[in-house]
């Protein structure tokens, strides 16, 4: 590994490997729960991932989904810890399972309802939820609309 080119980046990884990378480097690690994805297979796979590519993340019962591009990666973990990890990110909770990345919004429309559909770069859609409705709204007055 390159340790110039890895202290430029947020560290992400699971509980073992990630205290080794942090005592390797000398740089903090956010460290994660770890466990097998398979049903029956245990198959572990690190991947150093940039926070600034992150798009959104997703839970999914014990762990989050993390949306990089078309790519989706999966991680041990909950909402609220993911969220902690990606402070340096503007992210926004849209939903009781749903943080997106501020920076990848392409399009913003509305339902019926009132709730927000969010378009990624990456090409996802995603819909606000009725509890998160007022501050999607509230960021989304922040903006400035330029034509």
């Amino acid at each position: 590994y390159n340790k110039k080119a890895l202290s430029k980046h947020l560290l992400f990884g699971t509980g073992t490997t990630g205290t080794l990378v942090e005592e390797a480097l000398g740089q903090n690690v956010t460290k994660f729960l770890s466990g097998p994805l398979g049903a029956g297979k245990t198959t572990l796979v690190n991947h150093v991932l940039d926070a600034t590519q992150v798009e959104m993340i997703e839970a999914d019962r014990n762990y989050v989904s993390i949306r990089v591009c078309k790519d989706t990666y999966h991680a041990r973990s909950t909402l609220a810890q993911a969220e902690v990890a990606l402070r340096s990110q503007p992210m926004l909770r849209i939903s009781r399972s749903c943080l997106v990345n501020l920076n990848y919004v392409k399009e913003v429309n509305r339902t019926l309802r009132g709730d927000f559909i969010l378009v990624l770069a990456g090409g996802a859609t995603i819909t606000s939820s009725e509890g998160y409705r007022g501050k999607v709204k509230e960021y989304l007055s922040t903006l400035r609309i330029s034509s």
